[in-house]
């Protein structure tokens, strides 16, 4: 186990995703699943990563998190626990729907 990582709850990276940690900030985040995180939201297509209160490294990629991309599907980032799983929906909600979720995620 690594030592926790000091972490604020958003990370803008250089390239334009956005990585999110949604946890307290007494959390125990390892290092290394905070690492994984931003090389998940490197890949391409990703527009948005996000990490839960139980992010914990895995096998190549993060455990405990979920990726917003586009024309792109990445199987892999399902992760290696028992019951994770990976959900693709597409809505008819209006984006007037979504609040909080960035208009430049949706295609027209």
């Amino acid at each position: 186990m690594g030592a926790p990582y000091p972490f604020p709850t958003t990370m803008n990276t250089t390239f334009g995703t956005s990585v999110r940690l949604i946890a307290s900030p007494g959390a125990w985040i390892e290092g290394e699943a905070v690492r994984q995180l931003y090389a998940c939201a490197r890949l391409d297509g990703v527009r948005q990563t996000v990490g839960f209160p139980d992010l914990h490294p895995g096998k190549g990629v993060p455990i405990g998190a979920a990726s917003v991309t586009e024309g792109v599907i990445y199987p892999h980032l399902i992760g290696g626990d028992i019951g994770c799983g990976m959900t693709l929906w597409q809505t008819d909600l209006p984006l007037r729907m979504t609040p909080g979720v960035p208009a430049a995620l949706f295609r027209p």
